[in-house]
């Protein structure tokens, strides 16, 4: 069972473009983009956005905001302690979740940092610890592993391998979780439900995992929380894909997924459609631990009622809390996703199947298979959608989430190499889409004249915040730019 929407292309869009941004990176040649990479260290994430044509390096807080958020941003109460524009906010994740306490934070990762350190300084987290997961994505990972052992724990449905589709490979593996908290009596304190999976190629989780991992914690003194940037489109699978729930509203679905959990951490540049912004949720049981990360986000952030927020992000967030679960946006959301996928699927690109919420991922080990494990195949792949046609996309996988050694060669490769395209909310048309189609093709023609890839060559720290900022260069820089040249 997938989730495909291949005909979404017929459909009318819920909305209309009021302003427009020019594409500046339009009239760039190869030459030109491959003299930009050069400059850039060979790390897409050191681009110049104007020298991009197609950005889908992230759907994090890269949308197109509506009409009523902009407007809601004039409302927007400065106050350093306070804020109405808090206020508003606060009530907004109350009514929509049913979470009681709300801290604010300026984006995800904060709020992240902030968990950690607040169940450290309630004697939940200590240096035998575990958390577990359904996957980790990267600056969680980053955090959380500095607090305690991470422990990623896959569903079946998801190891069958990235073509074979089933509608929630994104649930965690709930035997797993049951073996690993008998393995390590005592240990396993938290477990953090990604919703949907982003390093498991955006699939969703169902509802009955949530129940199901909600209920063996709570027997076995173990606190679940989600990570919930992406809530409203997990919502929509629910909704879709799984029984019994079809004639639900998206808002009800929502309510019930955090009712079963003890908190979320949560970053607005998803699901909420803000540039900005973030929060800790907390349910009426946790008011303990709530008041223990208060002093984190005093320390890193600013007033607990602002969090490093401006009132008019607050502002945008609260509206955009609101028109995020109309069903209306979601299906043209995520009939987005299954267009582009499908048209790569056409030109014979392994993508994930089904696909998610808010990217198409692309298996790089299946599509580049002639170059070394070791040689960074998606990093690759990523350089050669940005070379033949200006679209920027981020590697998931063994730069990411490989063992490597400090000169950042790879000793034990990641479970997964993806290239993600990420979608930016309410930003492309069919036409972008079918542009990076065509790029996709160009590659077809490439790649069977690259026989290696790329190699890490400098700004190494083994963190797992490196490929924010690492250098890499080609293993053979003229062979690559004689592949890339050679249309």
């Amino acid at each position: 069972m997938g989730h495909s929407k291949a005909d979404w292309s017929g459909d009318l869009p819920p909305y209309k473009t009021k302003m427009t941004e020019p594409i500046h990176a339009a009239g760039l040649g190869v030459a030109d983009r491959l003299e930009r990479l050069q400059r850039a260290s060979y790390n897409v994430f050191n681009l110049a956005s104007n020298d991009v044509a197609v950005d889908l390096l992230t759907d994090s807080g890269t949308g197109a905001m509506s009409q009523e958020q902009w407007s809601a941003m004039f409302r927007g109460d400065e106050s350093y302690a306070g804020a109405s524009s808090f206020a508003r906010m606060e009530n907004a994740f109350q009514d929509l979740t049913g979470m009681r306490f709300v801290l604010p934070a300026h984006q995800g990762r904060a709020a992240e940092r902030s968990l950690f350190e607040g169940l450290r300084h309630v004697g939940v987290l200590d240096s035998g610890s575990i958390i577990a997961s359904n996957a980790f994505f990267d600056t969680t990972l980053g955090w959380a592993s500095r607090f305690a052992r991470c422990e990623n724990l896959y569903c079946d449905a998801f190891d069958q391998g990235h073509g074979v589709p089933a509608a929630f490979k994104g649930d965690l593996g709930s035997d797993r979780l049951q073996r690993l908290v008998a393995e390590n009596p005592g240990r396993v304190k938290l477990v953090l439900l990604t919703v949907t999976n982003n390093s498991a190629g955006g699939q969703p989780v169902s509802l009955q995992n949530i129940l199901e991992v909600s209920a063996f914690c709570r027997k076995n003194g173990v606190l679940v929380f989600l990570d919930a940037c992406r809530f409203a489109e997990n919502a929509y699978f629910i909704k879709t894909c799984e029984s019994g729930q079809s004639e639900r509203p998206i808002r009800d679905i929502v309510h019930d997924m955090f009712s079963h959990v003890d908190g979320a951490t949560f970053s607005a540049k998803k699901d909420a459609r803000t540039n900005i912004g973030g929060a800790l949720l907390f349910s009426s049981s946790q008011e303990r631990l709530y008041r223990a990360c208060r002093p984190s986000i005093i320390r890193h952030e600013g007033l607990y009622t602002y969090g490093g927020m401006a009132g008019r992000d607050m502002e945008a967030i609260a509206q955009g809390l609101q028109e995020t679960t109309e069903f209306p946006y979601l299906e043209h959301r995520v009939g987005q996703v299954a267009y582009l996928h499908d048209r790569l699927a056409r030109l014979d690109v392994p993508v994930l199947r089904p696909p998610g919420g808010h990217a198409v991922y692309v298996d790089a080990r299946a599509y580049l298979p002639a170059i070394p494990e070791h040689e960074y195949r998606s990093d690759t792949l990523s350089l050669l959608l940005y070379a033949l046609g200006g679209v920027r996309s981020v590697a998931i996988g063994n730069l990411m989430y490989a063992e490597k050694d400090e000169a950042g060669r790879i000793l034990t490769p990641a479970k997964n190499d993806f290239v993600r395209l990420a979608l930016p909310r309410n930003v492309y048309s069919v036409e972008h889409l079918s542009y990076v189609a065509r790029v996709f093709q160009q590659i077809n023609r490439v790649k069977p004249l690259l026989a290696q890839g790329v190699c890490v060559s400098g700004d190494f720290r083994n963190d797992h915040f490196d490929h924010f900022d690492c250098s890499m260069k080609p293993v053979d820089p003229d062979a690559f730019e004689r592949a890339v040249l050679s249309l």
